[in-house]
């Protein structure tokens, strides 16, 4: 049985895309910068992603990655929300995932971290850019 979940899993995975998980405490904010994404305000964004839910945007949906490939890198600003919610100084960070890959979060409130994949469940060794606003362009 949990051989063909895991077969299962990963086929998940291949067809979803990019995924955000949060296995932590604390709920996060996501929102695509529009490097690989299609249109500006249909990139994928996640308001407020609760400790146990996942959100998801498939690759091969142009408004998700332009390109439609799976190994396509994108970037995204990921926040932690405060205990009054989200501030935009706080915790911010630009970090990328693989388009058909996936982020979990751990962790708690005060003490959180990050993990990344690759589409084929090998780690990923994302970027974080605590300075995307002046990297922005």
């Amino acid at each position: 049985m949990q051989i063909h979940f895991l077969i299962f899993f990963a086929f998940i995975q291949t067809v979803l895309g990019f995924c955000f998980y949060n296995y932590a405490d604390a709920s996060f904010y996501i929102i695509q910068k529009p490097l690989n994404a299609g249109f500006y305000f249909k990139r994928f964004t996640v308001n407020n992603l609760k400790p146990g839910d996942n959100a998801c945007c498939n690759f091969q949906n142009t408004d998700c990655v332009k390109s439609k490939k799976s190994d396509d890198i994108a970037w995204f600003v990921v926040q932690r929300h405060g205990d009054t919610g989200p501030h935009w100084d706080y915790d911010t960070y630009a970090m990328t995932v693989p388009a058909g890959g996936w982020m979990e979060f751990h962790g708690s409130t005060q003490d959180f971290y990050v993990k990344a994949y690759w589409a084929d469940g090998s780690e990923y060794n994302f970027v974080q850019d605590p300075d995307w606003r002046q990297n922005d362009g």
